[in-house]
């Protein structure tokens, strides 16, 4: 949109002369445009006034007449209709025409002249960068976890637009506080955005449970839960139930002081066969487990837990062998995968980690990403085998971290 003391500017009036640009307010009917091309063609030297008149009137005949006969559908609304009714019937129209988002919806029907749902989400996500990695512009989230905590005790879109405006403008602000503290847990574990987070729906119950709770202070339960409900898979199937339910124990475990979780069983032969194609979210925890321990790169020797996530990939250390077709071959399973960085990558796919020798690699490089230490070379040879010494590993240390939280079973 141009400001008055720019329509005088050369440029621009070159710009009005070639058609490339025409003021809105004469577009508004054939009468009005045309007015404004004479007045226009008649300003200019008289041997411009026929190619210039010639180009608008192409102009208006090719594009903007279509606008003057096209018929949009409308509605008349009593200019003393209240704004929530105009919410309401805007909502039933946009229903059964284009889809709207359920934030889209909320954002109607929440909607009065001094509160405007999109403009404040907007002001949040420009003040809390952690918002946008985990949100983005959908702040649909955070109107979820308000749902969650209500008496609605759900987290699907009719219990969202059940909300009334009231309870939204009054418990948005300190519900996004939540949904930001609770991004920044995850961020202290590694967890870069939402994609490195093995289910989405997980972000649910955490971030309502900061409403009324320093995360921090049940960190060793919290972390037990995200391990344990990860690496079970148990978010699956009925995401939006279990998140419901995980956050109906995890909150009595906090404020009765339980210090209890359910207990998880965990797949080893999940664990030895998952990959990113057939178990994306068993990739994204053993990425993220990785990334928890503060890895280092195993060729650059770079440290990887403050590196930015597009700089960072998951590389196999295995070969890439043709298996029976059935059987995933070993560069895509998720246990013979590190974490590095892209000098890293390159470096293992130029020399791979099995033609280095024990000097070149540090031990605590491959201790941090839960790799063998001892005879890497054999491991390496006998691929099989390190997977099988890998997933022992993660069962070690899922074992340590959340104690009788998690079995295996093979």
């Amino acid at each position: 949109m141009l400001k008055e003391s720019e329509l005088a500017r050369p440029d621009t009036q070159a710009a009005l002369r070639e058609g490339r640009l025409v003021p809105l307010s004469v577009a508004r009917t054939p009468a009005d445009f045309y007015e404004w091309r004479d007045e226009l063609v008649e300003a200019l030297p008289a041997g411009e006034r026929p190619e210039v008149s010639r180009r608008l009137a192409t102009l208006y005949k090719n594009i903007l007449s279509h606008a003057h006969r096209y018929k949009f559908p409308s509605m008349l609304l009593g200019r003393g209709l209240q704004p929530e009714a105009v919410a309401r019937i805007f909502e039933r129209i946009n229903k059964t025409g284009m889809r709207l988002s359920t934030f889209d919806l909320l954002v109607a029907r929440s909607y009065t002249e001094d509160w405007n749902l999109r403009e404040v989400w907007e002001a949040a996500r420009e003040e809390r960068p952690n918002l946008d990695k985990f949100i983005g512009e959908d702040g649909l989230a955070v109107a979820q976890i308000i749902a969650l905590r209500s008496a609605f005790q759900d987290v699907r879109q009719p219990a969202v637009l059940r909300l009334s405006p009231d309870d939204v403008q009054r418990e948005w602000d300190r519900h996004v506080d939540a949904m930001d503290a609770a991004a920044a847990f995850l961020a202290s574990l590694g967890c870069a955005d939402i994609s490195w987070l093995p289910y989405k729906a997980q972000l649910l119950p955490l971030a309502a449970l900061a409403v009324d709770h320093d995360l921090e202070e049940s960190r060793e339960l919290l972390i037990a839960w995200l391990w344990g409900s990860s690496f079970s898979s148990s978010y699956d199937t009925a995401s939006s139930t279990v998140a419901v339910d995980d956050y109906v124990w995890l909150r009595a475990a906090i404020a009765e002081g339980l210090g209890q979780i359910p207990r998880y069983e965990i797949s080893r032969q999940r664990l030895r066969t998952a990959t990113r194609s057939n178990s994306g979210a068993l990739w994204r925890a053993v990425r993220l487990l990785i990334m928890s321990r503060q890895p280092w790169d195993l060729v650059t020797g770079a440290e990887l837990f403050n590196e930015a996530s597009d700089n960072l990939s998951m590389v196999s250390v295995l070969p890439r062998t043709a298996l029976s077709a059935d059987a995933p071959a070993p560069h895509l399973l998720a246990m013979g995968q590190v974490l590095s960085e892209k000098a890293g990558v390159r470096g293992l796919r130029s020399r791979p980690l099995g033609l280095r020798s024990e000097k070149e690699v540090d031990v605590r490089a491959l201790e941090r990403q839960l790799l063998p230490t001892d005879e890497l070379g054999n491991h390496l040879f006998d691929w099989p085998l390190l997977i099988r010494e890998r997933v022992a590993r993660v069962e070690s240390l899922l074992t340590e971290i959340c104690g009788p939280t998690v079995t295996f079973r093979d």
